[in-house]
């Protein structure tokens, strides 16, 4: 468990800007993207190293660098900022990838939207860095907040947008403005951000307007999960390694997962296993003891069994309670274990146990190593639970989010109906592009 942080004072950005010329430069108005856009990054980057990489990077660690960040000021201001995530930090984040002028479904298209989506995230990341501690708490109205768990997310974050725009950068066109000279850094992605939409050819100012806005609703959605972790915890982070959220696959590798079934026959578990038989995807299905034991009461063991057919299954649990908290978490997970051992054949049974809402003790790994369990976690939240979303909503949030984590697992529920509206949608944007691979590969992860 991390130590909660408290910011100390801060230095003015007149007490830094003669001593790092790169904060001077932050500080600036951005320039219309023009002639010189590409000199002024590149006049950026190398102001940045030449401060040792301190201008613009990192928040809580030195004075140096946390009014750096907080001095560079350019398109949405901090009240606008705060204002905002009040409403929108727990809402939600909704965007509409079909405004992008352009098919996602080949690796160039794919890859030049994701660079797009990426460089706008870079943008809203660094807006929220410009926020002090005291700022940043009271906009996401998180009941407890942990300064140092905002800051270690930010790094992880920053460091997973810079590594995903490298891999989108490999069929990169230098004269496209999705590939800016010396990108090497998330802070010149975010300067290019903040020069939006002049950067970019006018066909593109409809999805810019839209896509803004949905990366600072993720950041702030983000940063309220983080801001209660460790304390509320979730899948912003892990506390072993036993413990994943899918960064470990591949590169436009993504698995499918649904969360808290089987519901009663012919309901929307049953549709979702129909779906995904005749779209020919594979998918894994983690159970709620309860539902199970309910569902085979029922229907009996072997008609539970044969529904599944080639998909897998593994545990949620026995109830939907949070296992950080609940004085009988133990038994819930070695319950449902046995059911699902006495249920399905053993090829099916994932060892994995995920968590309801991610809630797990942050001392819980010896427990989960002598049941033989990893935690699996996810990175794509595809809010299909959430009553404000449609299908159409669902689905513009799963493919942005494909275009901005490029790989990891997306969590779906198999109790509401949204995901079969969205999941063709889905797939039928992306294409081939994306690797839908075999539920069994999660095992090995």
């Amino acid at each position: 468990m991390r130590p909660t942080v408290t910011a100390a004072p801060l230095a003015t950005c007149h007490d830094l800007a003669p001593a790092c010329p790169g904060v001077a430069a932050a500080i600036a108005p951005a320039p219309p993207f023009n002639a010189v856009h590409a000199a002024r990054v590149e006049q950026i980057t190398k102001q940045d190293r030449a401060c040792g990489g301190e201008a613009l990077r990192g928040r809580h660690r030195t004075d140096l660098r946390r009014a750096a960040v907080l001095c560079t000021l350019s398109v949405m201001t901090v009240v606008a900022l705060v204002a905002a995530a009040r409403v929108d930090a727990a809402a939600g984040a909704i965007a509409h990838p079909s405004l992008w002028p352009g098919p996602l479904d080949s690796l160039e298209g794919f890859d030049r939207a994701s660079r797009a989506v990426l460089i706008e995230y870079a943008a809203a990341l660094d807006d929220a860095e410009r926020m002090s501690t005291a700022e940043l708490q009271g906009a996401l109205a998180a009941k407890s907040f942990d300064a140092g768990s905002v800051a270690h997310w930010l790094d992880n974050e920053r460091r997973r947008v810079m590594l995903n725009y490298q891999r989108a950068s490999n069929r990169c066109e230098h004269k496209d403005w999705t590939c800016p000279a010396e990108a090497t850094s998330v802070a010149v992605l975010a300067a290019v951000g903040h020069s939006l939409p002049a950067a970019a050819p006018a066909k593109f100012r409809r999805w810019h307007e839209d896509l803004a806005i949905f990366a600072k609703n993720f950041a702030l959605e983000q940063l309220r999960l983080a801001a209660v972790f460790p304390t509320a915890n979730n899948e912003t982070d892990v506390f072993s390694d036993i413990e994943w959220t899918g960064e470990s696959l591949p590169d436009r590798t993504f698995a499918l997962t649904f969360d808290d079934g089987p519901t009663s026959a012919g309901g929307t578990t049953d549709q979702t296993l129909t779906l995904l038989h005749a779209l020919n995807k594979s998918a894994s299905f983690f159970l709620l003891g309860v539902h199970l034991e309910t569902r085979i009461a029922n229907d009996g063991a072997a008609a539970v069994a044969a529904l599944y057919g080639h998909q897998c299954v593994a545990s949620h649990g026995w109830e939907h309670h949070s296992h950080a908290t609940w004085d009988d978490w133990q038994g819930s997970v070695m319950r449902t274990k046995a059911l699902l051992t006495t249920t399905f054949e053993p090829i099916a049974v994932l060892p994995l146990f995920r968590p309801p809402n991610g809630q797990r003790r942050p001392d819980s790994r010896a427990f989960f190593a002598s049941q033989s369990l990893h935690v699996a976690l996810w990175n794509i939240d595809a809010y299909d639970w959430n009553s404000s979303f449609d299908g159409d909503a669902v689905a513009g949030r799963v493919i942005t989010l494909i275009l901005l984590r490029r790989h990891g697992v997306a969590l779906f529920h198999d109790i509401y109906g949204n995901a079969l509206s969205a999941l063709p949608k889905v797939f039928a944007s992306l294409g081939r592009v994306i690797d839908w691979p075999d539920c069994h590969l999660l095992a090995r992860l």
